[in-house]
């Protein structure tokens, strides 16, 4: 779930939604980690301790809120919402 492979991401998505699919809350979070990476392709959290130089996009999403704000959107599309 926490890795910066997009094909490892489908995988935990897969397996948090199939294997656990009596605690949705890990398969949001596992959502939520896809889209970032299917987005920016790594972490953008990830950047200042990695060393990495933030993107203009990026930098807006990590301004906007980062990760809670992809879980909070995706919290208010899920169908029991």
């Amino acid at each position: 779930e926490h890795s910066e492979d997009a094909q490892d991401q489908v995988l935990a998505v897969q397996y948090l939604t199939e294997r656990l699919s009596s605690d949705p809350d890990m398969a949001l979070h596992a959502r939520a980690h896809q889209e970032i990476i299917r987005q920016f392709g790594r972490f953008p959290t990830r950047n200042t301790a990695l060393g990495r130089a933030s993107s203009s996009e990026e930098q807006a999403y990590l301004d906007q809120g980062g990760y809670m704000a992809v879980v909070n959107r995706l919290k208010s599309h899920a169908p029991d919402a």
